[in-house]
């Protein structure tokens, strides 16, 4: 007789399934967008109403807009020192803005931990059980809104085979101390994050595999090593260069903005679960708990990183971000509250920095800086994927500058979605350890 748990289980399941497959119309997706888009207005309405109150004396004199502007511009360069200083590892958080991890985990492996802006990363770090040879060793990156324990059926099989696996922690997921203020979470932390802990462990010829946005921040961060700390492969699992509106279709692009709109409107309030579940139905609720687990310290305090990743997607159009430096633009951004801009701050400041990567990951540039590029790349998706499988080919076409190497299946993974890891973890590890033998 099935017990309470597996009876949810069953529900839950056959729920999302239900949800996930109706949500392959392209019409119910954009009905769902269509509905939800005034309620993040009114959101986002309600936010800046006191502000825009306020300083509504300001907008109706020359003196007032000007002052305004100079708010705007004043705290945009706020915005870009903090970035700055946590792409150099200058920058220092202020320990009232930052929840240290409160040790609860049910997943009990081995952790570094290393010092970035004076809080801590951890890494999961797991030794071979066995040596075949000389296998080089393996960083594991997470995207959002998971953390490393996403990895750990594939750490057991990649260990079994005689791999050194280490597992990052983002700064604000997982096992990692978690920054509370959004503004002070920039995509250059990561990048500093994860160049400081292949310095620290020392990497010399390791492989990386991310999934998700941890493949949007290594696709990133590759370009910046220095020739000693040399990259030998990449694997990439249902990830992305930095998203922009023209690599996608308007199915796939109605998801995003579905997304966007719940993650604005429910903020901290959405569980973490529902999106788990949506990307991957078969999930348990033993399972969901462990991903959430991290969080459950303070929900509303915890989950500030999983928000920025949210919403510092480029998905506009280049001329909405060109549109910021106009003065009419610049008035309003002071009028409402500059802070109250910071996400699209970040995201035209990420689809600068896209244009120059995928320059660089072309081999469109003439100074010598892609010898340090992996030698090898392998790409696979998910079949099932219900946001990203558009991503695949935008990553074929621009990765120039590494041998592709091609799995199974022309790297589909049949019976797989956005979180393959939960339903194909041997064939994943698989997939790892042939890149790194081939």
């Amino acid at each position: 007789m099935l017990g309470l748990t597996a009876i949810q289980d069953v529900v839950l399941q056959q729920l999302f399934w239900t949800l996930t497959t109706l949500l392959h119309s392209t019409l119910l997706r954009l009905l769902f967008a269509i509905n939800l888009l005034p309620v993040y207005c009114l959101r986002q309405a309600i936010s800046v109403l006191p502000t825009a109150t306020r300083k509504l004396p300001l907008i109706l004199t020359r003196q007032g807009r000007e002052k305004l502007v100079s708010q705007t511009e004043q705290y945009r360069i706020y915005e870009e020192e903090i970035a700055a200083k946590q792409y150099d590892g200058s920058y220092k958080f202020t320990p009232a803005n930052v929840l240290p991890w409160a040790g609860r985990t049910s997943w009990p492996v081995n952790r570094k931990v290393f010092e970035i802006c004076e809080i801590n990363v951890r890494v999961t770090h797991t030794k071979p059980k066995a040596t075949f040879g000389k296998a080089k060793p393996i960083v594991l990156l997470h995207g959002n809104p998971s953390w490393s324990y996403i990895w750990r059926r594939i750490i057991r099989h990649l260990t079994a085979v005689g791999y050194e696996v280490f597992a990052i922690d983002w700064l604000g997921h997982g096992t990692s101390d978690k920054p509370v203020n959004v503004s002070e979470i920039s995509f250059e932390l990561h990048m500093h994050t994860l160049r400081r802990v292949i310095e620290q462990l020392d990497l010399h010829d390791f492989y990386i595999a991310a999934h998700d946005w941890g493949g949007c921040v290594a696709l990133c961060t590759i370009p910046t090593l220095p020739d000693s700390r040399h990259c030998a492969g990449l694997f990439l699992l249902n990830s992305f260069f930095p998203a922009r509106p023209s690599d996608i279709s308007t199915h796939y692009y109605l998801l995003y903005w579905i997304w966007f709109f719940s993650t604005g409107i429910l903020g901290p309030l959405l569980p973490d679960s529902f999106v788990l579940r949506f990307m991957a139905p078969n999930i348990s609720m033993k399972t969901a708990s462990a991903y959430s687990a991290p969080y459950a310290q303070s929900m509303f305090k915890t989950k500030a990183s999983i928000s920025r990743f949210s919403h510092i997607v480029p998905g506009l159009p280049d001329w909405v971000y060109d549109l910021r430096s106009t003065y009419s633009w610049r008035v309003v951004e002071g009028w409402l509250g500059p802070e109250h801009f910071t996400n699209l701050n970040a995201q035209a400041s990420l689809a600068e920095r896209n244009r120059h990567v995928r320059g660089w990951w072309l081999g469109e540039f003439d100074d010598k800086s892609t010898r340090n590029a992996p030698e090898k790349v392998m790409i696979l998706f998910g079949r099932e994927d219900p946001l990203l499988p558009e991503f695949k080919m935008v990553l074929e076409r621009y990765i120039g500058v590494s041998h592709i190497v091609r799995p199974a299946d022309r790297g589909w993974l049949p019976g797989a979605g956005h979180y393959p890891m939960e339903q194909k973890p041997e064939e994943i590890a698989y997939c790892i350890a042939q890149l790194s033998e081939s």
